[in-house]
């Protein structure tokens, strides 16, 4: 039996069309032990396909091997993510928060809260993981 976990460690917001609510997002995550990265275009008006769209595409970065055997459980393969539902909630509520920036700067008429709101967004990253500090 074959298992992979996959811990999320942040989300980057590299590029935003914000007419168009389209978003490049960089997905920092863990392979079991392995760093990875994934970089994909994302439309952010349905903040629950994105975060489903993201899911999906990290587990789909597994290529499963099978090979013939007599024994049937070599054959198993389970793919999960570490606290997928917490995860999946911190996603959510971060993607709606971005969505909802981007819908108040297309509503903005003042130049300068307009820059000051795109430069907040520009910047943009949530990071999913909590550091230990040990003394």
């Amino acid at each position: 039996m074959n298992k992979t976990i996959y811990e999320v460690k942040s989300v980057e917001l590299q590029d935003f069309n914000p007419k168009a609510s389209l978003t490049k997002l960089k997905i920092n995550y863990l392979k079991d032990t392995e760093q990875k990265q994934l970089v994909k275009d994302f439309d952010l008006t349905n903040p629950v396909q994105v975060v489903n769209s993201i899911i999906v595409s990290m587990k789909a970065q597994d290529k499963i091997i099978i090979e013939e055997s007599d024994d049937f459980l070599q054959n198993i393969f389970i793919v999960r993510i570490k606290d997928q539902e917490d995860v999946e909630e911190k996603l959510l509520a971060y993607f709606q928060n971005l969505n909802r920036s981007i819908s108040q700067l297309k509503s903005l008429k003042i130049a300068s809260q307009y820059m000051q709101l795109y430069n907040q967004l520009k910047l943009s990253k949530m990071i999913l993981v909590e550091f230990n500090l040990r003394r």
